[in-house]
């Protein structure tokens, strides 16, 4: 249960002093203006919404600049990774050329010696046919 001694503290006291301040000063002034809580209201509300506007576009902003960042940090891995490719396979390109002539030395026969051209073109003996 609540104490009756905890309600005369200055701090409750005080809160209680306040509402009823704040209450009886917003009842006079709509008593004098209805207008005025509409009004209030709508300052809010537009308060609220331009509050909320300037968030979103924050928000999209950042989104942008966050997008932005990366694919600048996409293209740049993309293009080192193609340069460390093309390193690579330029020094693979030489040691396999390297290697490939060496094998087709090694494997190479050497070329057969010709005959005389002479002694290829024959000429056919007289006298001999053999119809």
């Amino acid at each position: 249960m609540i104490d009756l001694k905890d309600l005369i503290r200055p701090p409750v006291l005080l809160a209680v002093a306040g509402s009823a301040a704040l209450g009886f000063a917003a009842g006079y002034l709509l008593g004098r203006d209805p207008q005025v809580l509409r009004r209030v209201m709508a300052a809010a509300a537009r308060g609220w919404e331009q509050t909320r506007l300037s968030v979103a576009e924050a928000r999209e902003d950042l989104a942008d600049r966050w997008a932005e960042a990366t694919e600048t940090a996409r293209h740049d891995i993309e293009d080192e990774a193609f340069a460390a490719a093309e390193t690579v396979q330029a020094a693979a390109a030489g040691d396999q050329s390297g290697r490939q002539d060496e094998a087709l030395a090694g494997q190479m026969p050497k070329p057969k010696r010709r005959a005389p051209a002479a002694a290829a073109r024959r000429r056919p003996r007289a006298g001999r046919t053999t119809h």
